[in-house]
C-alpha cells in the first residue's frame, strides 16, 4: 500500500504544478488598463499588481477557499468536481455563471491595494495605514476615521486633503448601506448561460478570467473576486447610467464549465 499511497501522492503533486502553470500565462497576457465584463461592457478595474498564481487553502476556513492568486485577490470553493485537466490558453470554454456582490472584510493590506492606491495623490499614506492597521472596519467607522484622526494620526495637514479623505470614506460606506443609490450585498447583478470565453484573451473581468482557467470541464466552483482584479474603484454601469456594480466591489460567481 505504501507505493499506492507515494504514486497517488506524486500524481496529486504534479497535478496542482501543471494547473499552477497553466494559469501563470494569464497575468502575462493581460493587459491591466483594458476594462472589460462579462458580458463584455465596460468596467474593470485600471489596475493590478503583479501576481504569482497558486492553489493554496486559506487558513480557518472549513469550507476551504482556494487562493487562485498570491495575495488573495482571486480565491475558489469548489462545489462539485470536474474531470480532466484545465482548459490551455487560447481555448474556448462555454459556461453557465451568475454574479453577485457580497461584503468586504479587507485587511489592512487589502485597503490599501484595493482602495488607497485608487485616491488620487494619497500614495504617501501607504505606509502610515499599514502602520495603523487600517482595516475595512476602521477605515468605514466615520466616528473614528475622522478629519482630526486624518490630521494627527495619518499627518495630513492640509485642510482639503483631509476632507477629501474623509469624503472617500465616507463614499465607501454609503456603497454597502444606500440601497437607494447602489445595489447592496446579496444582489445579483448579472447572470448567463453557455456564454462563451475565450482564455487570455482579456474580453472578461481578470478575476474571472483566472477563476474559469483554474476549472476542469463539468465543474462547479464560486469564485470570489476583489475589487482590484474586477470594476476596481470606477464599478460599473448600463448603458442608462444606473450602478450595476458599486465601487470597490467584491463579487462572486457561480460558474458551471460546460
Amino acid at each position: 500500500m505504501k507505493p499506492l499511497k507515494l504514486c497517488q501522492r506524486r500524481i496529486s503533486t504534479l497535478m496542482s504544478i501543471l494547473v499552477a502553470a497553466s494559469l501563470s500565462w494569464l497575468v502575462k497576457g493581460f493587459s491591466p488598463h483594458v476594462h472589460n465584463m462579462p458580458l463584455g461592457s465596460q468596467g474593470m478595474s485600471r489596475r493590478n499588481p503583479p501576481v504569482a498564481f497558486f492553489l493554496a487553502k486559506t487558513d480557518g476556513d472549513s469550507t476551504s477557499w482556494l487562493d487562485l492568486v498570491e495575495n488573495g485577490g482571486v480565491q475558489k470553493m469548489l462545489v462539485e468536481e470536474g474531470f480532466g485537466d484545465p482548459y490551455s490558453p487560447g481555448s474556448v470554454v462555454s459556461i453557465d455563471y451568475s454574479g453577485s456582490i457580497v461584503a468586504s472584510d479587507w485587511t489592512a493590506e487589502e485597503v490599501v491595494t484595493c482602495w488607497l492606491h485608487e485616491q488620487q495623490g494619497l500614495h504617501d499614506l501607504t505606509d502610515k495605514f499599514r502602520e495603523l492597521q487600517l482595516d475595512r472596519n476602521r477605515l468605514t467607522d466615520l466616528e473614528y476615521f475622522t478629519e482630526d484622526f486624518v490630521r494627527g494620526q495619518l499627518g495630513v495637514e492640509a485642510k482639503i486633503a483631509s476632507k477629501k479623505l474623509v469624503m472617500a470614506a465616507k463614499r465607501l460606506v454609503k456603497t454597502q448601506t444606500d440601497a437607494n443609490e447602489y445595489p447592496l450585498p446579496g444582489t445579483i447583478f448579472d447572470s448567463n448561460h453557455d456564454y462563451q470565453i475565450t482564455l487570455g484573451k482579456g474580453k472578461v473581468i481578470q478575476g474571472m478570467q483566472v477563476g474559469v482557467a483554474s476549472m476542469k470541464k463539468g465543474e462547479k466552483a464560486k469564485i470570489k473576486i476583489r475589487s482590484d482584479f474586477g470594476y476596481g474603484g470606477e464599478g460599473c454601469r448600463k448603458n442608462n447610467g444606473d450602478i450595476l456594480v458599486p465601487p470597490f466591489a467584491t463579487l462572486c460567481f457561480d460558474i458551471e464549465l460546460k
